[in-house]
């Protein structure tokens, strides 16, 4: 079984590793038989959902990852739309910290474009593309740069693959001190930020104690820190145990 899971082992450790994901969220748009997906998943440190482009691969896939004991770390779902049609993928905007396209020419003809695919992309996030005949780096940076992607490499590294990093938005302030910034002035420069529309994630503990509510929260480099207190019954306020929490602020 050592021997077997090995290649995959090594596909997994080396997109993480180019798509510089050591934790989060990562899609696989082409899952195959889900191995990779699995090993991707394996650590616990990161959660992987595949896209299966037919039946027989989700339902492989799954088999797979649930005779590994990862399901739930790891899961499978179709491209497709229960009636049929695609073109979208099924995230909300800036989720996925690293998006994976085994073949762009099968999502492409899907009508899932660019544009979708960076949609869904974190900032400070990655989406690889595995290279194929008609898909080089030159063929595709027109198209690219339709929708602002200035900057694509190829990396040799496990493959050939396009690696596109997303910036983080100039539109999109930082709140790394208290009351902001060091002056003291808690008025953002954000200008993307509006009132609430919906939850983008939800975490524990869902509930704290008085005076442990998420204090000192701030944000830098994609992360929001904040305190967090874990309430326990019988032992009193002074005493309950409380931590400092890196999330991403996106996903978290």
């Amino acid at each position: 079984m050592a021997g077997e899971s090995a290649p995959e082992k090594a596909a997994a450790e080396t997109l993480l590793k180019i798509g510089g994901l050591k934790g989060g969220f990562c899609v696989q748009v082409g899952c195959g038989d889900g191995k990779v997906a699995a090993e991707m998943a394996r650590s616990g440190k990161v959660l992987v959902q595949g896209l299966g482009f037919n039946p027989d691969e989700v339902e492989t896939a799954r088999k797979t990852i649930q005779a590994a004991g990862l399901y739930g770390q790891a899961s499978v779902i179709p491209l497709k739309t229960s009636d049929g049609t695609t073109g979208t993928l099924p995230y909300t905007e800036n989720i996925v910290n690293l998006l994976v396209v085994e073949d762009l020419s099968i999502v492409l003809k899907e009508g899932v474009t660019f544009k979708e695919m960076w949609r869904v992309v974190t900032p400070l996030g990655s989406l690889l593309l595995r290279k194929k005949e008609g898909y080089s780096e030159e063929t595709l940076k027109p198209q690219l740069k339709e929708i602002g992607i200035e900057q694509l490499e190829t990396v040799t590294e496990g493959g050939n693959w396009l690696r596109i990093k997303k910036p983080y938005p100039k539109e999109m302030d930082e709140y790394n001190h208290w009351r902001n910034k060091a002056d003291g002035n808690p008025v953002s420069r954000d200008t993307l930020a509006g009132p609430p529309e919906h939850i983008r994630w939800l975490s524990d503990p869902k509930w704290a104690l008085s005076g442990q509510d998420g204090l000192a929260r701030v944000t830098a480099n994609g992360r929001l820190f904040y305190n967090g207190g874990l309430g326990v019954d019988g032992i009193k306020y002074n005493k309950n145990p409380c931590y400092l929490i890196a999330r991403d602020a996106f996903n978290g």
